[in-house]
């Protein structure tokens, strides 16, 4: 607690205090007193050099003084850093490596610091105090430098590969998170290295470079999470991502409202919550998906692993409390290194499945053609035989023609594309076209083979005796779930299926009968508004068969949906016919299907609706009773 000029030293009866440097002032006692991180004091050292060296040019290099000093030798001003004072209001603090060169006059040299802190959390010399010859001395600094700025190239190179890729593949979020993480290593390696940053960063302020270190880090650690939703998101849990965001953002927020003497008191605390929260990535996220044998798990595990203890360490050695090296930055370009290797195996992999692909479409769309032709002439064969339905024969035949042309057309383009080299073999959005589009084909062929069978009544119905009420609870345990997985809900209704004569049976062939329930009932998901719709089976009973009129049972399926138009309704039971608004995937055969299967149960199939109010499509059947 004494600044004293050199002049003053020499001609004064000072008695000194010993300190080991490097080391903080923070937690160590002179004469029975605990010294804490704030405060200033006077330094002095005597060296002995060879007669030989006076006159001769040599070095000082000064790395990490907390957190301004002034620098006199043989009793010149040699260099100040900021503004040494005895108070907070008088500090002005500076961080930066400085090499002093100068020539000695005398065999003994004296070097004397004023040092004061008030805005860092550690006081003091932290660092060792280089002496020797200039000529030794800058390429010894000059090596230190060199590392750090390959350092920093590395991860700007990194950063600036990944990028690039993301911009031919926007739909690979890891890829742009690994290219922003490089980005954010290297401005924190910039921010580490206390002599470039003063070279490169045009920022006198020390304050706010030591905040966008910290904040650098911090947002390195939201990416390195961000990463692991994204390539592991059935592992992560959704709560652990929110405390993470959570804890990101409020440290963000405490060091941007808070002096650095403050917030770095804290360090330790922060940087043991990061290692905690990487600790649930590694030891739980990491493990599961290499248990569960995700793309790259093990690998990513390892360097996750390696990343945490580089943490520990480094955060050790900026609290002083070990001797060691900093390894973060290292830990993090292993970690990039292991990225790459991951998408150049996940590229091998999709190129060889994408040339398999190809392989299978050129098969595909040699035969399709010649698959169509045989289906059109066995069509056109039915139509002889069935005069009286020609019209619909021939309207059915074009609208196959158009949904199959239409993917037929697609796919050959986008094998065009990839033969002419203007599409890239391994393009994930021609892909996933290549598949919906050869994936419709398949759902469309599979209906309409088995509305054929129906109509030409090749298919044989397998009759049962099945209570009404036991197979309408019987849908909805099937159901049920499945409209849950899609965020719906499947309720029951009224179920009136009982009269004065007992329980009401039917006569049905119930895989037959299931298919018309499940027809009805993802019609109505498709045509939903949100999510969350309700969907509701309802059955009554028409006719108790005692008071005239045949006994039938009426099941309905009543949805909250977009709705049908009344110039529509008579429509939607057509062959081929789709709805124009909202949602127009699938064959057009689904309710086509319904209405063959209850027209061979002797019932009838309609529906009632208006737009925006949803709809009710129901059937009837008949029904008998025990008694009968």
């Amino acid at each position: 607690m004494q600044l004293i000029n050199p002049d003053d030293i020499q001609y004064s009866d000072i008695t000194p205090d010993f300190i080991r440097v490097p080391s903080a002032w923070g937690g160590q006692s002179i004469d029975g007193k605990t010294l804490t991180s704030n405060g200033y004091a006077t330094y002095r050292k005597e060296i002995t050099i060879p007669t030989e060296d006076v006159g001769m040019p040599k070095g000082i290099y000064l790395a990490n003084i907390a957190s301004a000093y002034t620098l006199w030798i043989d009793g010149e001003l040699t260099m100040q850093l900021g503004k040494v004072g005895t108070s907070i209001e008088e500090e002005t603090p500076e961080f930066q490596a400085k090499l002093v060169i100068f020539e000695p006059k005398q065999t003994t040299v004296e070097i004397v610091l004023l040092v004061s802190n008030y805005s860092f959390r550690e006081g003091g010399i932290l660092e060792e105090i280089l002496y020797g010859d200039s000529n030794v001395l800058i390429p010894h600094i000059f090596k230190g430098l060199l590392k750090d700025v390959l350092l920093m190239g590395g991860f700007l190179f990194i950063g600036l590969y990944h990028l690039v890729i993301f911009s031919t593949r926007r739909k690979e979020l890891s890829i742009l998170l690994i290219g922003l993480g490089g980005i954010v290593a290297m401005i924190r390696a910039l921010f580490v290295s206390d002599f470039l940053v003063g070279v490169i960063i045009p920022i006198e302020n020390w304050e706010i470079l030591v905040k966008i270190e910290y904040v650098a880090e911090l947002v390195g650690f939201m990416i390195l999470i961000l990463l692991m939703k994204y390539m592991y998101p059935r592992e992560v849990h959704a709560l652990m991502l929110r405390v993470s965001y959570v804890f990101t953002i409020c440290c963000i927020g405490y060091i941007l409202l808070t002096p650095a003497r403050i917030f770095t008191e804290t360090v330790l605390i922060q940087v043991a919550m990061m290692a905690i929260i990487l600790l649930y990535f590694v030891g739980y996220v990491g493990i599961m998906a290499a248990i569960r044998q995700r793309e790259g798990a093990r690998l990513n595990l390892v360097a996750l692993f390696i990343i945490v203890l580089a943490m520990i360490n480094d955060a050790l050695i900026v609290t002083q409390l070990i001797t060691s090296i900093p390894i973060l930055e290292y830990s993090l370009i292993n970690f990039a290194m292991f990225q790459a290797i991951i998408i150049s195996y996940r590229y091998s992999l999709l190129f060889n499945k994408n040339r398999a692909l190809a392989s299978e479409l050129v098969v595909m769309n040699r035969t399709l053609e010649e698959k169509v032709s045989d289906r059109t002439s066995e069509l056109n064969k039915k139509n002889e035989e069935l005069g009286h339905m020609q019209l619909m024969r021939t309207r059915m035949l074009a609208n196959i023609a158009h949904d199959l042309g239409s993917p037929i057309v697609g796919i050959q383009t986008y094998l065009q594309l990839m033969k002419d080299g203007l599409v890239q073999a391994g393009n994930q959005d021609i892909i996933q076209q290549l598949y919906g589009k050869s994936d419709d084909m398949k759902g469309l062929i599979e209906d309409l083979f088995e509305l054929t069978k129906l109509e030409s009544r090749e298919i044989t119905f397998d009759w049962k005796g099945i209570e009404v009420r036991a197979f309408i609870n019987d849908v909805f345990r099937k159901f049920e779930p499945d409209l849950d997985h899609l965020d719906h809900k499947l309720r029951l209704g009224k179920v009136d299926t009982a009269a004065d004569r007992g329980e009401a049976y039917f006569r049905i062939d119930p895989f037959r009968m299931n298919r018309v329930m499940q027809n009805l009932i993802e019609n109505a998901v498709k045509f939903s508004r949100t999510s969350n719709m309700i969907i509701t089976i309802n059955c009554s009973l028409l006719h108790d068969g005692l008071e005239g009129g045949a006994p039938q049972v009426r099941i309905e399926v009543v949805d909250q949906g977009i709705g049908i138009a009344q110039d529509e309704l008579a429509n939607v039971f057509q062959r081929f016919y789709k709805k124009q608004e909202g949602n127009v995937s699938g064959s057009g055969l689904g309710l086509a299907i319904v209405k063959e299967i209850i027209d061979q149960h002797n019932g009838t199939v309609g529906v009632e609706s208006e737009p925006n109010k949803g709809s009710r499509f129901y059937f009837t059947i008949p029904i008998y009773y025990e008694d009968n």
